[in-house]
């Protein structure tokens, strides 16, 4: 389990690697989240596979080793790489109308991600989609799983985890600058998607322990 920003964070300069954010969505950070349908079934060969790269990722781990981080992080982009490229080969024969959906929630999410600082709406992805909101919103939750306004919530979340742990400015600014302006309702949902306060997370997680202020 990892946010997406640890991907970014491994500088790789690899086209794929900008579309797997995309792909593999942060699925599981509501607590009521449970009981999901796998979204890749692998055959025989590729189950071997992927079950020796998770083998080796596991010995590495319990190994510690010198380096034994910087290998993890390798073989998690490769583990990542690989899962990408299967999940596209399921629909690269031919037309598929998953394809079209695919890339449509992907350009969405994309637009979430660039511009999660500032008020989005709905009627706005839709429009660019060219699409009605309803049949837009019925799309993405059958990609995603989750509605709109909700994926955008853990984007904004996702973003104001990284700054608790890495700058030292204060919650009230920091979740103005990931698109909140009504500070209590910052406080409930970041209470919602991680299950403790913002306030708690930077305490638990800050490496810049002591020199952040609190409100």
């Amino acid at each position: 389990m990892f946010l997406p920003a640890f991907i970014e964070h491994l500088h790789i300069e690899l086209p794929i690697m900008r579309g797997i954010t995309s792909l593999f969505l942060v699925n599981g950070l509501y607590p009521e989240e449970t009981g999901n349908m796998p979204d890749l079934m692998l055959g025989t060969a590729p189950r071997k596979a992927f079950a020796q790269l998770f083998d080796n990722m596991l010995q590495e781990y319990q190994a510690k080793q010198e380096g034994y981080l910087d290998i993890l992080k390798m073989q998690l982009c490769e583990l990542l790489i690989k899962t990408y490229r299967t999940y596209k080969d399921l629909y690269r024969e031919g037309p598929h109308p998953y394809n079209y959906k695919l890339e449509l929630i992907q350009k969405s999410i994309q637009y979430m991600r660039d511009k999660f600082s500032s008020p989005i709406q709905l009627n706005q992805l839709s429009q660019q989609a060219l699409l009605s909101k309803s049949y837009f919103s019925s799309i993405f939750k059958s990609v995603t799983g989750i509605s709109v306004l909700d994926y955008l919530q853990k984007v904004r979340i996702e973003e104001a985890c990284r700054l608790l742990v890495e700058d030292t400015k204060t919650i009230i600014v920091i979740s103005e600058s990931v698109g909140y302006n009504d500070y209590r309702f910052f406080n409930k949902t970041f209470r919602k998607i991680t299950g403790m306060t913002a306030s708690a997370y930077r305490k638990q997680f800050s490496t810049a322990k002591g020199n952040y202020r609190d409100a």
